[in-house]
């Protein structure tokens, strides 16, 4: 009660006059100092000397004026910022990503402008792998990822599929195929390959260890299809070290094509016309999260897709 009767008492006290105070309050004066009056009596003060002239603040009455004008603009204030909140103006956005995605230039580019478009947001960036975001989304430690897509069994997320990419093969850049138009896996027959692991050495099968293994099943199967055997010499967890070792002569590899541009010196980039293994990386969040920032975000992303790549939302049934 006593914070609803603020703005008649400030009002009053600003005008030190009943009538002129009524008149801007678009009310009786009776009304208005009957309000003054259960004021009072609830805070058991006497806020004005009533003259027949206007109304004077008592001593207490110019104190609490000084605190009303105070809460009243900290009340403004605070409901200014709710609303600006419910719009999405402001907050904090977690989002996650893999470091695939990271490389992609899409994916830096929907960050750069979600910041500029929405400078109240406070947007926090995690690098994470795929495996472990969907249960950080679901945990509430993040509200989005980018990872290799969908989620394999979460009944709980969307996901808006937004790149598609493939592998390509590292040679040597003074390699004897290299003077080749077209490559085939045929070609690759009497090659040493520097491949990835099927899985981490951990202790259990892990999620992030079974979406290794069935990146690097898919890739046998198409050679294999491809009437190839890869001949492994070594197995390297980056792609970045396997580039390194294909530098220094000691065999191929595969690579994402995102590597394009970042490969190390002495490197050349090929497509083989008979190898293709395609991975897609996908926006993915909670289905239920009725966060507007989450919502805004999201209607970047599908906004800022290029056509080739865009695909409609797709919801996993429970």
């Amino acid at each position: 009660m006593s914070i609803r009767h603020l703005p008649y008492f400030a009002t009053v006290a600003e005008d030190q006059h009943f009538k002129r105070a009524a008149g801007r309050l678009n009310m009786t004066q009776s009304a208005l100092s009957r309000r003054i009056q259960e004021f009072e009596a609830e805070l058991e003060l006497t806020l004005f000397e009533r003259r027949p002239g206007g109304a004077k603040l008592t001593a207490a009455g110019a104190s609490l004026l000084a605190d009303a004008k105070r809460i009243l603009a900290d009340y403004e204030n605070a409901v200014h910022r709710a609303r600006r909140i419910q719009r999405g103006e402001l907050g904090t956005f977690r989002v996650a990503f893999n470091g695939i995605a990271a490389r992609d230039d899409l994916v830096p580019f929907w960050l750069r402008t979600f910041r500029a478009e929405n400078p109240g947001v406070d947007l926090r960036l995690a690098p994470m792998v795929s495996a472990n975001q969907a249960d950080a989304i679901l945990n509430g430690e993040i509200d989005a990822g980018f990872f290799y897509g969908p989620p394999e069994d979460s009944g709980e997320l969307e996901f808006l599929p937004i790149l598609e990419h493939d592998f390509l093969l590292a040679l040597p850049r003074d390699h004897p195929l290299n003077s080749r138009k077209r490559l085939y896996l045929k070609d690759m027959k009497n090659e040493n390959f520097i491949w990835g692991p099927r899985g981490w050495n951990e202790q259990g099968a892990s999620a992030y260890a079974r979406m290794r293994a069935s990146i690097y099943d898919r890739m046998m199967m198409a050679c294999h299809m491809g009437g190839l055997t890869p001949r492994i010499i070594a197995e390297v967890n980056t792609s970045e070290a396997r580039l390194n070792l294909v530098s220094a002569g000691m065999g191929v590899c595969f690579v994402d094509e995102l590597q394009r541009g970042r490969e190390a010196p002495g490197v050349v980039l090929r497509k083989l016309e008979d190898f293709s293994v395609p991975l897609s990386v996908s926006m993915v969040w909670r289905r239920n999260d009725a966060s507007p920032i989450l919502a805004a975000f999201v209607a970047l992303v599908s906004r800022k897709t290029p056509a080739k790549a865009r695909a409609p939302a797709v919801r996993k049934k429970a």
